[in-house]
């Protein structure tokens, strides 16, 4: 939709019109003013009548009307986009009918309608069979080396070129993969969260991922800010053509050593990788010390460990190890003091926790407490360890700080002098901040006011002359993830009868400990895609609060935390789309820990996952795992709906939930890792029973994967294939994940 402003009718009256209404006190400009406003809107109004004639520009109520007009096959809702996250599927069906009968268009509308990444694999051309002289498949090797270890271990992958015997079953199982009438739909549940310099090539830049690196293993590090082993995926490229077909490089596949080692030895040897794959879209990047290092100063090795100082070290300084599939890296001895930058991709179940995923829908949501309309803009400050961004001058970007205490150390001055104050602390960067913003430096939040600290971009607008400005409230909060590695203290002063300080964190990853300061007098926490604790691969840093703090309610939004420990708190909690707690039992079963302690608080829980015990006031919950026992002080308020809890759990009225009074005790959800240091952590595994998988209003499953639609995706997908797979082929669909 155009964004053009309304025609100026009053500048078109004659002249003598204009100086006779300014003679009056102007009340014929007042009117056409007026009129001005109205045909705005009705010009606004015919731009998006003239867009919603085309599926790419339409709104998403007009795109089941577009469907209708070519034929397009109805499919259910993926997303909280609803319609609008098939309009590819709706742009490309006239294609698909063209191309019908091709694995190529198989892998794209299964992938338009689902959202997953998907590969075709016609399995009759992967046969063991005396080959034609004239049509000879050189790929299909049917002896392998076996002193090939990464390839015979990757056999049944989708991109493996070895062939197989014939064998009879069910085409999505193991033993009757590989027959001539089946058709192999591989499924990757799960994306590539990228994560790494979020501006361009800077000489000593200093504001990406930095390593997680442990005192007790010096040169050893992790790529994963907060200590995880977990394996390194491929960053897609995007999709050419619907008639292109899948390769290892468009989907978010797990790296092997193998092909990394190869592919980094490649560049040695004859200065380019295969497919050019390090050049265009390399996984993983590396900067040493304020240069990016190229291909050949990487290479990939095992570096696993049996002892603490027992790995693999680069045989030169200024070269780095790799290693994909525990997600670590290592130095050479005189680089170990060296600063270090990294980009790469890991595997993403959800959109939740600290990410750099599209995070504008939550901003929305308290973003416009702050940045009021038709009032003075919040006091803003912004946060880099990017030098050249640093700076005190308003004409040049200003104000921008190189440390977190420093914007906190500002803030609590300014919201001293100014009652009811609100403010924005927005880090620009992907750094890690090793400070811990407590004691002196501790957050301060007098009775009224308001602080946001979120992670986005600041843009500037560019005034001319070497000069520009940053607009106060104005925030993108997209591919920032940053890292804070201490704790958080919130003083909330006392506010008597008025309201209290507000606090909102988005977009974080905490390594340690929220504390609300005992005593206190906080009136809410909003914490929004925020990672709270989660060191070295344990979720062990809760948000705590002792006496005080008795009206605080607490607002957690796609969010992954440890626990909630609020005992003399009355005011409300409100999770959706969350993960609270882990389990780390040996039996993978119902954890004891206590989650939620907050006895005097009103609980509302939509579309979550709770690792554990809670106690609290009354519950109103939807949609949800609530996996420990729930004990209520009031049974006789709210309603539990389309849950899992268990037998235990002292509940209002239930609403089909599971398990019932005749489900066996077996009825429970299996998770693919229930751990926090795994990339599948919360994912329900495929061997969960379907009135868990599917239990959850619309049929989706229940916990944190309820947004995610699993069922109507894989629904959506296997009208898609039924439609357009090649005739005679019996499909079968292979999760990889």
């Amino acid at each position: 939709m155009r964004n053009r402003p309304p025609a100026d009718l009053f500048a078109r009256l004659p002249g003598y019109m204009r100086s006779r209404d300014a003679a009056e006190g102007r009340p014929l400009e007042a009117l056409m003013g007026l009129f001005r406003e109205e045909l705005g809107v009705v010009e606004q109004d015919l731009d998006q009548l003239y867009d919603n004639w085309f599926v790419e520009t339409c709104e998403p109520w007009a795109l089941p009307y577009i469907a209708a007009l070519v034929g397009a096959r109805p499919m259910r809702e993926i997303g909280e986009d609803q319609a609008g996250l098939l309009r590819a599927y709706i742009a490309n069906v006239l294609q698909y009918r063209q191309a019908k009968g091709t694995a190529a268009v198989v892998e794209q509308a299964a992938r338009d309608v689902s959202g997953w990444p998907v590969v075709a694999v016609e399995f009759f051309q992967r046969l063991t069979a005396s080959q034609n002289v004239n049509h000879l498949r050189k790929n299909a090797i049917a002896f392998p080396d076996l002193r090939d270890s990464a390839k015979v271990r990757h056999s049944r992958s989708p991109f493996s070129r070895m062939a197989h015997g014939a064998a009879a079953g069910a085409p999505n199982g193991w033993s009757g993969r590989y027959n001539i009438p089946h058709l192999g739909v591989f499924v990757w549940r799960q994306s590539a969260a990228p994560l790494g310099q979020v501006e361009g090539e800077q000489s000593a830049y200093m504001g990406g991922p930095e390593p997680f690196a442990n005192a007790a293993e010096p040169g050893l590090l992790r790529f994963d800010p907060l200590g995880r082993d977990l394996p390194l995926v491929n960053r897609p490229e995007a999709d050419k053509s619907v008639a292109a077909r899948m390769t290892a490089r468009t989907v978010p596949a797990e790296l092997q050593r193998g092909e990394v080692y190869d592919a980094l030895n490649a560049a040695r040897e004859a200065g380019a990788t295969p497919d050019e794959w390090f050049e265009n879209a390399p996984p993983f990047t590396v900067r040493l010390n304020g240069a990016d290092l190229p291909p050949d100063k990487l290479f990939c090795c095992d570096l696993s460990q049996t002892e603490a100082s027992d790995f693999r070290r680069p045989a030169n300084a200024g070269e780095v190890m790799i290693d994909p599939a525990l997600g670590r890296l290592s130095l050479h001895p005189d680089d170990e003091a060296a600063p270090v930058e990294v980009g790469f991709a890991q595997a993403s179940s959800f959109d939740i926790g600290g990410g750099a995923y599209d995070r504008r829908e939550s901003v929305e949501r308290w973003l416009p407490d702050l940045a009021i309309e038709g009032e003075p803009d919040p006091w803003h400050i912004g946060v880099t360890k990017v030098a050249a961004h640093v700076t005190d001058n308003p004409d040049q970007g200003g104000v921008v700080v190189s440390e977190m205490r420093e914007a906190i150390k500002r803030w609590n001055a300014h919201a001293a002098g100014n009652p009811g104050a609100r403010g924005i602390i927005t880090v620009m960067d992907n750094a890690s901040y090793e400070e811990a913003l407590n004691g002196q430096r501790r957050i301060i939040l007098p009775a009224g006011a308001k602080l946001a600290i979120v992670a986005a971009a600041w843009p500037a607008t560019d005034l001319g002359g070497g000069a520009f400005e940053r607009q106060k409230g104005r925030i993108s909060p997209l591919h920032r993830r940053p890292c804070l590695t201490g704790p958080i203290t919130v003083d909330a002063l006392d506010a008597g009868d008025d309201e209290g300080g507000e606090l909102v964190i988005d977009g974080l990853v905490i390594r340690k400990k929220i504390q609300l300061r005992d005593a206190g007098d906080l009136s809410r926490l909003g914490l929004y895609n925020c990672t709270v604790g989660g060191g070295e691969g344990k979720l062990d840093a809760p948000i705590a609060c002792g006496a005080g703090n008795e009206r605080a309610s607490l607002t957690i939004h796609r969010s992954v935390l440890s626990s909630i420990d609020l005992p003399t708190s009355a005011g409300r909690l409100s999770i959706s789309r969350s993960i609270l707690g882990e389990d780390r039992t040996a039996d993978g079963g119902a954890p004891s820990l206590h989650i939620i302690r907050a006895p005097g608080v009103d609980a509302e829980i939509s579309g979550a996952t709770v690792f554990g015990r809670a106690s609290l006031r009354t519950i109103e919950a939807e949609n949800s795992l609530l996996l420990g026992r729930v004990a209520l002080e009031h049974k006789q308020q709210g309603c539990v709906r389309f849950c899992y809890a268990t037998r235990d759990s002292a509940l209002p009225r239930r609403y089909r939930c599971v398990p019932g009074a005749s489900d066996p005790d077996s009825l429970r959800p299996i998770f693919s890792a229930s751990r926090f240091e795994a990339s599948g952590f919360a994912r329900l595994s495929l061997s969960t029973p379907s009135e868990i998988r599917q239990g959850a209003e619309d049929g989706m499953e229940m916990g944190v994967g309820f947004s995610n639609r699993d069922p109507a995706r894989l629904a959506n997908m296997m009208d898609a294939i039924e439609e357009f797979a090649p005739f005679g082929l019996t499909p079968g669909v292979i999760f990889v994940t």
